[in-house]
């Protein structure tokens, strides 16, 4: 396995609405990569106006889904252009051809939404970090022993 600090994915960042996943407009962009113990996320919107750095403990990672869907945008555009020469008719069948793979990390707080085009090791990333995750989860708690309660006086203990 490689060193954590090696683990990073980039692509363009996506925004909830409602119960759709649209990717963010303009020329954003996104990296997630593995810093120690952490998820280190930034995002820099379009021409630079904006820049978020988001630190999540891996440790609340609850899951990683990664799914692949048409483009919403293409339907509703093939539907309003359909009475203009039938144009509208293209758009409608590029729909049904054309996906867009995102990746959607899951904490109690924050869901990080990553599209990207190229095939890249999003399999690998997700099995990386949800290993990580699982090591962090189980670690072992120290073994010292909790202290002993104190002592109430005039009381005795049975043994």
């Amino acid at each position: 396995m490689r060193t954590q600090t090696n683990i990073e994915i980039n692509g363009k960042p996506g925004l909830l609405w409602g119960n759709l996943i649209v990717p963010a407009a303009g020329r954003s962009k996104i990296t997630i990569k593995v810093v120690g113990n952490l998820l280190q996320t930034n995002i820099q919107s379009s021409y630079g106006l904006e820049k978020k750095d988001i630190q999540t403990r891996i440790q609340d990672i609850k899951s990683i889904e990664i799914a692949s869907g048409p483009l919403a945008w293409l339907l509703v555009l093939g539907f309003f252009t359909l009475f203009f020469y039938g144009i509208g008719i293209i758009f409608i069948i590029l729909y049904f051809f054309i996906r867009q793979r995102w990746l959607i990390i899951y904490t109690s707080t924050i869901h990080i939404i990553l599209f990207y085009k190229k095939t890249q090791n999003v399999e690998e990333f997700r099995t990386i970090l949800l290993k990580l995750a699982h090591q962090l989860n189980s670690q072992p708690l120290s073994k010292t022993q909790p202290p002993a309660p104190p002592r109430i006086p005039g009381k005795t203990t049975i043994q």
